[in-house]
């Protein structure tokens, strides 16, 4: 299991404050310059700060992903590979509570290399997050459910699959899983009855008009 050092563990602390000591923390990471597995923890960390209302936590995430990046941050490395405890700071954005934040971050992560169908242990990014997308708890918290569904949304447009290679949305005529990078375009709302196959269904804000269903 991976152990962090004291170092990354000061680096950790400027960047969880409120707000994050950025020049400290970069000038820190400009002279240890840490390894792949230590910023990958960080960032792993820093995503899971984000998993109650804390707003300001979540809204500085961006900026400290993008900084991790800037130092060497790889999407695609998975801490502690191999064991059940295996994680990977794409995966872990489902969890962020709050629309937009962590869509956002998962778009520069991708944008910066990551992999939309990276292996973790037998499950994609896809994957992971579709797993609870169903579950009660999270379709009645509008904060969490509209964050698992804006980042289906991008890692789609990035060519994302589920494990068996089938793609959550389908689109409709005129419009394309590339469109979805945009996420900030569309909104969703699920299913209705028994007479509504789809989870959910996408659609174009400023129109109104469906654009994809959730098969």
């Amino acid at each position: 299991m991976f152990e962090p050092s004291e170092r990354m563990k000061r680096l950790y602390e400027l960047l969880s404050q409120i707000p994050p000591e950025y020049d400290a923390a970069r000038q820190m990471l400009e002279a240890e310059k840490p390894g792949e597995e230590e910023l990958a923890w960080l960032a792993i960390q820093l995503t899971e700060d984000t998993f109650d209302d804390e707003t300001e936590n979540r809204n500085d995430l961006y900026c400290k992903i993008a900084l991790l990046l800037e130092h060497g941050l790889n999407p695609n490395t998975i801490l502690d590979a191999g064991t059940t405890e295996a994680d990977n700071v794409m995966m872990n954005l489902k969890f962020v509570y709050g629309a937009d934040v962590g869509a956002s971050v998962m778009r520069l992560l991708l944008e910066q290399g990551g992999d939309p169908n990276l292996n973790v242990e037998g499950w994609t990014p896809l994957s992971w997050i579709d797993a609870d997308l169903g579950m009660k708890p999270i379709i009645k918290d509008v904060e969490l459910s509209r964050n698992f569904v804006q980042c289906i949304m991008v890692i789609q447009a990035y060519g994302g699959k589920f494990s068996d290679g089938k793609v959550p949305f389908a689109m409709h005529k005129g419009y394309s899983s590339a469109m979805l990078k945009e996420f900030k375009r569309f909104d969703y709302f699920f299913g209705k009855g028994q007479n509504d196959k789809c989870l959910l269904h996408i659609f174009n804000k400023a129109t109104g008009e469906i654009v994809a269903d959730y098969i």
